[in-house]
C-alpha cells in the first residue's frame, strides 16, 4: 500500500498511521512523497493506493464488520458504529483500525481531510473513491470503507469492463456510493462524460 498525503498534514501523524497499518497481518504500507499545492487554501487529503490483491486483507474483514451492523440494526446505526470505533485496538479488525487511525489524523488537523482510496484497474488506470469529511465523519468513514471494500472486487471488475467497452477514456474511473445498494461509476472521454449505476449484491 502506498500512502501519499498532502504536504499540509503533519508527517508525524502519517508515520503513526503507517506504523499501525503495518501491524496488520499481510499488509505492508509505505509513505510515498507528498502532494503540494501552491494555492492560498490548499486541499487536504490522504491517498491510499493498492492493487486488488493488496486490498484483500481489508476485503475479508469488510464482510465481518457489515455483519456486525446487520445483527444490530435495532440500534441506531451511527451510535453502534461509534461504539465499535471506541473499542481498544486489540479488539478491532483491519477496517476498524484503519478508520480509527484516519479519524485520529482528522481530529488533529484544522482543515477537513478527505480520504482517497485508489485501487488499480490496469496499467496506468485506477478506481478512485473520495470520502469527504462531514458531521458524521467517523461513522460515515467506516461504513463507506466497509461497503467499498466488501464490493471492491465486483466494482473493479465492472470498471475494467468499462475500459474495454468505451474508447478514449481519459484518466481514472471515479466511484461514488449513492446508498448501500447502488454505486455510481464516472469517467471522462474525449467527447464528454460517462457514468454507470452499479447495483450491489446485498451485504451480509
Amino acid at each position: 500500500m502506498k500512502i501519499t498525503p498532502t504536504a499540509n498534514i503533519d508527517p508525524k501523524l502519517i508515520r503513526t498511521l503507517v506504523t499501525e497499518i503495518n501491524k496488520m497481518e499481510n499488509v505492508h504500507a509505505i509513505i510515498e512523497g507528498g502532494i503540494e499545492f501552491k494555492s492560498a487554501e490548499p486541499p487536504s487529503y490522504i491517498e491510499f493506493f493498492n492493487n486488488l490483491a493488496g486490498w484483500s486483507p481489508f476485503i475479508i474483514f469488510a464482510g465481518v464488520f457489515l455483519k456486525k451492523i446487520a445483527n444490530n440494526m435495532a440500534d441506531d446505526m451511527y451510535s453502534y458504529v461509534k461504539s465499535l470505533l471506541g473499542k481498544p485496538k486489540s479488539g478491532k479488525n483491519n477496517i476498524e483500525v484503519f478508520c480509527s487511525e484516519v479519524e485520529t489524523i482528522r481530529s488533529h488537523t484544522e482543515s477537513p481531510i478527505g480520504i482517497l482510496i485508489i485501487a488499480e484497474i490496469s496499467d496506468g488506470v485506477a478506481l478512485r473513491y473520495l470520502m469527504e469529511k462531514d458531521q458524521n465523519a467517523n461513522e460515515r468513514t467506516i461504513l463507506h470503507c466497509a461497503l467499498l471494500f466488501y464490493h471492491l472486487e465486483a466494482i473493479v471488475r465492472d470498471a475494467h469492463n468499462i475500459l474495454l467497452n468505451h474508447e478514449g477514456i481519459i484518466g481514472d474511473i471515479y466511484c461514488e456510493i449513492l446508498n448501500p445498494s447502488i454505486i455510481k461509476l464516472k469517467w471522462v472521454t474525449m467527447s464528454g462524460y460517462g457514468e454507470k449505476l452499479l447495483p450491489l449484491n446485498k451485504a451480509p
